[in-house]
This record gives structure tokens, sequence and C-alpha cells, in this order.
């Protein structure tokens, strides 16, 4: 996809704890953009290592001092000042059409509040037989999608948020800072306030392998008593 015109002020928001193994690819996936980004801002919540030094290097960062992915992308989302905020996390590797798939969503549809991207494991970057695997996360999201949720994900990996909307429903997300999937509650408090959609050529890859099945477990336990709680208002 090859970049025109930049109409809309674009900002890519990454918040990142100790992720000095997995950032710098990140970053580069962002700077290597088919449109590139206007803002990029890395929200550091504490790291340890040597997360900030590496994402300087790309980035703003600035530091969030309350632990914990909710109130760190609270900040992210404060501190981005473009028309359109795009997230993805710290070991996330961005398509390089990704920035311009959710510009081209945003301008055609100003009714839009946000939209997600395919779901794929980085297995799926593979160049082997098993490389089909990465495609099975996005197999999974489209049946939560039509027969579950009946919502759109948001994906804290791989989402596009208007920064409008934000502003305007950011009270009643972060009400709901507390709970562990912070990013279906982002989902289903926009869903309910108006438009958001799945773009499948908004492609972003994800680490599968650092997901044990008791994380996954207990995450998949949380998104349910979410959707429960939005569903019994």
């Amino acid at each position: 996809m090859q970049y025109m015109n930049k109409q809309l002020k674009l900002s890519v928001v990454i918040p990142a704890y100790n992720e000095e193994d997995s950032i710098e690819r990140c970053l580069r996936s962002i700077q290597n953009q088919s449109r590139p980004a206007d803002e990029i801002v890395v929200v550091d919540n504490n790291s340890t290592d040597s997360t900030t030094e590496i994402a300087a290097k790309y980035a703003r960062v600035v530091t969030e001092v309350e632990q914990g992915i909710a109130p760190a992308r609270t900040r992210a989302f404060d501190e981005a000042s473009g028309d359109v905020i795009i997230r993805v996390d710290a070991d996330t590797l961005a398509d390089s059409n990704l920035l311009a798939v959710y510009e081209k969503a945003f301008l055609s549809d100003q009714s839009l509040l946000a939209a997600s991207g395919k779901p794929l494991s980085q297995i799926a970057l593979r160049h082997d037989p098993l490389k089909w695997l990465g495609h099975v996360p996005a197999f999974f999201a489209m049946l939560d999608r039509k027969f579950f949720r009946k919502s759109v994900a948001l994906f804290g990996f791989n989402c596009a948020i208007r920064k409008s909307a934000w502003l305007e429903h950011r009270d009643a997300i972060v009400a709901r800072n507390a709970t562990r999937t912070e990013d279906t509650e982002v989902s289903l408090i926009l869903h309910a306030a108006g438009k958001t959609v799945y773009l499948k050529d908004a492609k972003a890859y994800f680490r599968l392998d650092d997901m044990s099945p008791v994380k996954l477990a207990r995450y998949l336990i949380a998104d349910m008593q979410a959707i429960r709680h939005h569903r019994r208002r």
C-alpha cells in the first residue's frame, strides 16, 4: 500500500515494562511504516532494565509511576496528541501498512470511534509448515466476535481509537481499570457508545510463547466476567 496524502495526525502509543529484549524490534516495525507515524510515545511503567534507553532512540518516553497495564495505557492515551491513537504492545511486530489501513478507515467514516486489526501470532512469520498456526488466534477471534462477545475486540496489541472518543469516554474506562482485561473493558464501553469495526488488513503479530496456560485461563475468566458485567447494565 503506497502512502499518498497525510490528512490525520496519527499517534502510536506503546506501554512498556522491562521489554529490553523486544521493544527495539517493535519500534523498528513502527518506524518502517508505509504511512509514517506523526508521533510515537512509549510509556515506561517503572522498568528496571534498559527499556527506556532503547525506546528513547525512536520515541518520546514518559514514565507512569502507578504500576499496571491499565494506568500505563491511560497515560499513553492521555499523552497522545494525534487525531487517532494506534496502540501496540512492546513485543508487537506491526505490518508495514498498519497505520495506512487505520488512517483510511478513520478518514472514510467520521462516525468510527475505534477499530481493531487481525490478531496474528508471530508464528505466522516463520518459513516452515507450522506457520499456519500463527493464524489460529484470528479464527478464534472471529468466533468470539460473531457468537460470544458479539462486538469487536480492541486488542491491546493492535487497535486504534479516535482521540475524541477517548476524551469523551475516559472516565468510564478508567473506572474499570481494576479489572484484569482492560482492553476488553475499552472494547465494550466504546461498542456501547458507537461504531467500532474489525479491519482484516490491519495486521500485527503478537508473541504467544510467553502466554502460559494458567495466564491464559485467568485472562479468559476475567474476559467473561467483564462481558457479563456490561450485559447486566
